[in-house]
């Protein structure tokens, strides 16, 4: 008897988690992209932009678990 799922693939859903996830890894990836720019250029402010890079890659994990976490809590 032939597999009755054949030929349909197995895609997971688009869960808030992994739209999180997603959206959390193009802002940090975005913001050391352009953190390297500034620096490569000389640009002024290149220090700032760097301490600020230092503090987003702590910052938006964090944020993306309070918002899971609160997302969790109040919408199921």
């Amino acid at each position: 008897m032939p597999d009755q799922n054949q030929g349909q693939s197995d895609k997971t859903p688009w869960t808030p988690k992994r739209i999180a996830a997603i959206v959390a890894i193009v802002l940090l990836v975005g913001m050391y992209l352009f953190t390297l720019y500034a620096a490569l250029t000389a640009r002024p402010g290149a220090d700032k932009l760097f301490r600020a890079s230092l503090g987003m890659t702590i910052g938006v994990p964090i944020l993306l678990w309070i918002v899971l976490w609160a997302w969790g809590k109040f919408f199921k």
